[in-house]
This record gives structure tokens, sequence and C-alpha cells, in this order.
């Protein structure tokens, strides 16, 4: 039975001033991302649309991939993300309405998302208790081919799982814990979002098969299962290589900076010791925070191939030999010492 545990947080000290500026909500800057993101979007399904009709398929099929390269970012490793921790916005309620958009285009249950990251924020990485992410991660070869193409595996999981909360069934230890029984109103609220995602999608598919612009289906319904692989290029260092059981977000997390382009769609999430440390600040904030703290954190990896060339394939294939090998860390002078437990919990 998993069971619900207080662990004492190292957090890098930072004055109450500095954290109540950073902490500030705005709805003009999100709006202006969200806005730039979906546009973003917007014009690529344009591009893939009108190739259909006008265009040779190699050409169409490459403006999909392009597509759906961007488009896997308004998902839970981007914007959905962003968006379920409901600091994004100073108004809720546009939080809450964007949320559902994004939830609705990318099959985003953002009702179970919330209860499940919220535990995971509380036990990150923590055996037993964290079933969101599990350490080690393993990451095998073979799942780079889903990555880009279409990730057919996902996409059965995610539908088996999105029916069988439309059909009210709450499966397995992780969802009996995220909502117990006696949660009855947010298991409501789980099955009817899962309703509304198949609705829409059939909605999608339907409209696809008797217009003939069949690719809609792929654009949208099958877009955040498809070319996954820039997605995962920025998504995987969040814990992937890091240490598991430990108090210590600069060692169960991992912080890189990526070019604007990648920070952009992924709504900053590369700073993500910072995320943990201070979840309450908004993600347009959180470069201002990360040169606040930067002198107590490990020294960030550059650049998004680069830093996989250096530091992520040599983790990945030593963990294949050694699943419990991580990465020796670089610390800034006078930063201080990492916190570990003085005995295994």
């Amino acid at each position: 039975m998993i069971e619900h545990i207080k662990i004492d947080w190292y957090r890098t000290p930072i004055p109450r001033d500095r954290l109540k500026a950073l902490t500030a909500r705005s709805n003009w800057k999100p709006l202006l991302h969200v806005f730039a993101q979906l546009g973003l979007t917007a014009l690529t399904m344009s591009l893939a649309l009108y190739s259909f009709v006008n265009w040779p398929w190699p050409v169409t099929a490459t403006l999909v991939w392009v597509h759906c390269t961007f488009y896997t970012f308004i998902g839970y490793a981007g914007g959905g993300h962003e968006l379920s921790h409901r600091n994004v916005f100073r108004s809720r309620w546009i939080n809450e309405v964007v949320m559902f958009v994004y939830g609705l285009l990318t099959w985003g249950n953002y009702i179970h998302f919330r209860h499940s990251h919220m535990k995971h924020h509380q036990l990150t990485v923590h055996h037993n208790h964290d079933y969101e992410v599990i350490l080690p991660h393993i990451v095998p070869a073979r799942r780079w081919l889903w990555l880009l193409t279409f990730n057919g595996p996902t996409f059965v999981r995610t539908l088996a799982m999105t029916t069988r909360h439309a059909l009210g069934r709450i499966k397995g230890e992780w969802e009996e814990f995220i909502f117990p029984e006696k949660d009855q109103r947010s298991r409501r609220r789980l099955f009817w979002l899962a309703r509304v995602i198949l609705l829409f999608h059939a909605g999608i598919i339907t409209f696809g098969i008797l217009s003939g612009y069949w690719i809609v289906i792929l654009l949208v319904t099958g877009g955040v299962f498809t070319a996954q692989w820039l997605n995962l290029l920025a998504g995987l260092p969040q814990h992937v290589g890091m240490e598991s059981d430990v108090p210590d977000w600069r060692l169960s997390c991992r912080t890189f900076v990526p070019r604007p382009l990648v920070r952009f769609l992924y709504w900053n999430m590369n700073y993500h010791i910072e995320h943990h440390m201070y979840a309450s600040v908004p993600f347009y904030n959180i470069p201002r925070l990360h040169r606040e703290i930067s002198w107590d954190l490990p020294v960030p990896g550059r650049g998004l191939f680069r830093f996989w060339i250096a530091e992520m394939f040599p983790t990945i294939r030593h963990q294949r030999v050694d699943p419990a090998w991580t990465k020796p860390l670089e610390w800034p002078q006078g930063s201080t010492p990492p916190v570990r437990y003085d005995t295994p919990e």
C-alpha cells in the first residue's frame, strides 16, 4: 500500500521580497506565449493541409512531421504541464480555459495529471511513493523508432486509460492513492473529462472520414503521438540519470539551458531544479529565478544536442549496464553541499 510521507526538502534560500516578485503572475505574458504557440501550430497545420491538396505526398509527410514535432509541446511535456500547476495566469479562469483546450487537443486529462503530479512534487522519485516517475528509467533503443514516427504503444495506453476513465473505472494502486474512494467529486470530474476527450476526438475522426480530409485525424488526434523526438530530448533530462530517494532536488532533478526555440516550446521547464524548488514561480519568471539561485545549483549543460552528446547519451549507455550509475555533478564554488539521508528510507 502506498503511504504519503513528509519529506524535509532542501531549498536554496532566497530573500522573501525577491521570491514575492518572482511569484507575481501576469495575464498578458502567458497569453502572448499561448497565442504564439497556437499560432505556430495553426501555421504548420495549414501548410500540411494545403500540401495535402496541392503538393506531392513526400512534401506533405514532411510537413506533417514538422507540425507534430511542435504540436507535442502543447501536451504535458510543455504547456499542459505548466497550466496544470494553476500558476500561469493571474486570472484563474483563463488558466482553466486554456488548460481545457490544451487537454482536448492532446488527450490530456488534466484532472488525473494534477492529482498525480502534485504527489510527484511532494515525493519526487522516492521509491514506493512516487509512481509518476520511477528511477532508474532505462531507455530502450527501439523506443527511438516510435519517437521519430508514430508512437503506437503510447497511443494505445492513452486510449485504453481514457476509455476506462470514461466508463467510470479506477485501476491500480497509484490511482487508488491519488483518487481515494472518499474523494468522489474528483473521481466524477476525472470521468466527465475523459468522456469529453473521447467525444472530441470521435468528432475529429468522423469529420476526417466524411470530408475526405483524413489527414486532420493525424494532425490533431494523432498529433501528440507523432514525431515526439524533440519533446523527448527536452523532457527526458528532467530526472533520467539522477538520484532517487534523496531530499534534495538538486540531486534528483536536472537543469540544462538549450536555445531559445526549445525553451519557448518547452515553457522553460528545462530549468527543472528551479521548478521543483519553487513550483509557485510561473514559467516566464523561471529564468530570473535561475539567475537568482544558480550559485547553489549544479553547473548546467548548454545547448540541446551538445548536452545530449556530452551527458545524456553516456548516462543512458552507463545505466544499461549499471542502472544505479549517476554522473558526478559539477558544483559552483560556495554552494551548499548536497543533502542526503543519514540512513536509506
